[in-house]
């Protein structure tokens, strides 16, 4: 399901644990592109606090 936050959040968790900031914030790019775009609904907390994580990491 390409609408699925778990596996969006599973990317962005990996992406992390790797160091890659940058592929965490994409990774949420995508899903609010698509959660905004088909279904008209915003990301969850879980999307939003590993966003703002990724933001925040040095």
């Amino acid at each position: 399901d390409p609408a699925d936050e778990r596996a969006f959040a599973l990317r962005m968790r990996v992406a992390l644990a790797r160091g890659d900031r940058a592929g965490a914030l994409r990774a949420y790019q995508e899903a609010v592109t698509i959660l905004r775009h088909e279904l008209d609904i915003e990301p969850g907390p879980d999307l939003d606090n590993l966003a703002a994580q990724a933001k925040s990491s040095r």
